[in-house]
């Protein structure tokens, strides 16, 4: 059973309640020290954005979208197009990860205060925790294996390359 976050229009979003309790568990076991619900919405803010990108892009070249899904391996359910399409549809979300990383790299307040050598502190403040939860999703979303976006992309490029048997 999914909880419908936007139940009607054109594109509809459900969350898996198991990402419902796991949110709820983190919030209520935060301090004022270790507010754990921050990274988890920023996660779970990144996620969705993530995944609006694909849908962004599909629709954009007429595919359709039946929704998106925010599951423990989140996704947006896309309608298959041509190769050069699907290609596309699936750069979308780890470019636009890239994308908000990048320009969140820009403030010096990220840039120069970033614990690099320290990953534990990386989301002790919402302004690294959000460059970190970007960054590593676009990177990991373009390593080419599926079910990733990036085996999707390779898979894809293959194909618009590759003659089909006849």
């Amino acid at each position: 059973m999914w909880i419908p976050l936007i139940p009607a229009g054109p594109l509809r979003v459900y969350l898996d309640p198991v990402i419902a309790i796991l949110f709820a568990y983190l919030a209520y076991h935060s301090t004022p020290e270790h507010e754990l619900w921050v990274p988890a919405t920023i996660l779970v803010v990144s996620v969705l954005l993530h995944e609006l990108a694909h849908a962004v892009a599909a629709k954009s070249l007429g595919l359709a979208v039946s929704g998106i899904y925010l599951h423990l391996v989140p996704f947006a359910y896309v309608e298959r197009g041509q190769p050069k399409d699907e290609l596309r549809v699936a750069l979308a979300g780890p470019l636009l990860n890239l994308a908000i990383a990048g320009g969140l790299y820009a403030f010096p307040q990220v840039r120069e205060g970033f614990p690099w050598t320290e990953p534990a502190a990386w989301f002790d403040d919402p302004w690294h925790a959000a460059f970190a939860i970007n960054a590593l999703m676009g990177v990991f979303n373009l390593i080419p294996a599926l079910p990733a976006d990036g085996g999707r992309a390779l898979r894809a490029g293959l194909m618009t390359k590759l003659k089909p048997a006849t």
